[in-house]
């Protein structure tokens, strides 16, 4: 089921970004060449205002729909709570992807490899060994993917403003809507098939068999890698 969820709640994530990560990366490195603080702060600020609010709306969509998703489309009720916890991450997923693009953006990696490799995969794995050994189990799991994702945007936040002073009030934004969406929404295209590719095998073994049998296969799979 986790993996199930995680699927949903990852192709909400992507589609309501409209493509938006690639170009922050571009346009961050662009107006940095030209030393352009104004346009910078306007392009991160752009996209925030372009995708939170429907990051927002996608949550709450998730949530009030997860019966129909689970019980129509999966035919797997007990999927109904779990992604209704996911559901909570997708707003959240959004103002992460924004904010480690933007470091990229800088070309700054180490930051990016401390988030999402080191900082987001740590705290992960704490919070599911201690839920799981308290005998939370899928549930556990959920809340536990579900705060990691919470968390992970404000530390990198928290290394975007290391590099660049987001918050400072002496650099005036220039916004860049335009010039952003228009660049970036037909990027959104090669996002979803690469991203519907990916997880494919989960989506239509869930959608034909049971969660179980997306258990089965996605350990089968990350054993195969091992090997």
């Amino acid at each position: 089921m986790i993996s199930m969820a995680s699927a949903v709640a990852t192709i909400a994530s992507t589609v309501v970004l409209v493509g938006m990560p690639d170009g922050v990366v571009r346009f961050v490195s662009f107006y940095r060449g030209k030393n352009d603080q104004e346009r910078i702060k306007g392009v991160i600020i752009s996209a925030l205002e372009i995708v939170l609010p429907l990051g927002v709306i996608a949550g709450i969509l998730l949530f009030l729909f997860a019966d129909v998703i689970s019980v129509e489309i999966f035919d797997e009720p007990n999927l109904t709570p779990v992604l209704r916890i996911f559901s909570f991450s997708v707003p959240f997923f959004v103002l992460f992807y924004i904010f480690n693009r933007a470091i990229g953006g800088f070309q700054e990696m180490k930051y990016v490899v401390y988030v999402r490799d080191i900082f987001q995969n740590g705290i992960r794995l704490f919070l599911l060994i201690v839920l799981l050994s308290l005998g939370y189990g899928v549930y556990g799991a959920a809340f536990a993917y579900t705060s990691t994702v919470i968390a992970v945007p404000f530390v990198a936040l928290y290394y975007l403003n290391k590099i660049f002073p987001i918050f400072s009030k002496t650099i005036k934004c220039i916004y860049v809507r335009k010039e952003l969406f228009s660049f970036s929404w037909p990027l959104m295209f090669a996002g979803m098939v690469g991203l519907v590719m990916g997880w494919i095998d989960t989506l239509m073994i869930g959608y034909f068999s049971t969660s179980y049998a997306v258990a089965y296969t996605e350990h089968r799979s990350q054993l195969q890698d091992c090997s």
